[in-house]
This record gives C-alpha cells, structure tokens and sequence, in this order.
C-alpha cells in the first residue's frame, strides 16, 4: 500500500504516479512489468517510487484498489483510457502472480469492496480453464464496467 508520503502528495501527482503504473500495468503482465517503466512513464526518479511504495506489488495492488474504488464509488473523473483498465483486468487473468495478489487483497478489503474483485477472480478462471475465450472475457469485462457506471 501507497506510505503517508504518497497520500499527502496532491491529488495531480498521486494520479500521475498511479495512470504511469497502470499504463504498465495494462501493457504487460504483473511478470514483466518493471519499476524502471513505471518511473520513466510517470517520470519520476526510482528512489522517489520507492519513498512511495515498497515494492511492485504494492503498486500493483495499488492501482487495483483505486480501480475497484472507482467502480464501487462511480467515480468518472480517473484520467485513464477505458482500453487501458480493460487490458489491466486481461493482464491480471494472464498472470498467475497477478491473480494471486488480487486474491490476496480480497481478503483485506471491507465486503463491500470484494464483489468486484470475486467477479473478475471468477471470469479469469474461466478463461484460463477454457469455458470463455479472451474475446468473451474482454466483453464481460467492459459490460462490468459499462455496469459500475465508470463511463458514461
């Protein structure tokens, strides 16, 4: 989880930071993303990152938090293209390491904010197991979004 330095920086930085990592996060697997691209995309200084956040799984699960926030708080303003959170939420189905820190955040979080992450576990599962193909993954996906009410 983001230090109380990274929570008292202004709202602009904080989610400049966070839209830089998930951009990484949405173009490669939790395996290949690394905290070299999140700096230059965020285009912040390494050690800065590492004054915010302890390693890169707590930026991963980070963004994910602040992307389930979204859906259950509908809020419209988070600066991200709709394909970025959708190739985010492919990614985590690729990614055994991904899948299992969401897994692993679940448990953290209030009930009401584990609806979100039980669907997505689920609708990765099937895919990996062959019952939805990436094309029907990607549908339900953007349906569950188009539903939160993220854009409207």
């Amino acid at each position: 989880m983001p230090s109380t330095t990274f929570q008292r920086l202004p709202a602009e930085k904080q989610n400049k930071i966070t839209n830089a990592a998930l951009l990484e996060f949405s173009q490669r697997t939790f395996e290949q993303a690394t905290i070299t691209s999140i700096c230059q995309r965020a285009k912040i200084p390494r050690i800065t990152l590492y004054t915010y956040f302890d390693s890169l799984d707590d930026i991963y699960i980070h963004v994910y938090s602040e992307i389930e926030s979204l859906c259950y708080e509908e809020m419209n303003y988070f600066s991200i293209a709709k394909d970025h959170m959708l190739q985010y939420f492919c990614n985590i189905a690729r990614s055994p390491k991904g899948l299992a820190l969401v897994a692993k955040n679940i448990e953290s979080e209030l009930p009401r904010y584990r609806i979100l992450a039980h669907i997505i576990l689920s609708l990765a599962h099937q895919m990996n197991h062959g019952v939805l193909t990436m094309d029907q993954y990607e549908y339900q996906l953007n349906e569950l979004i188009a539903y939160w009410g993220i854009y409207k």
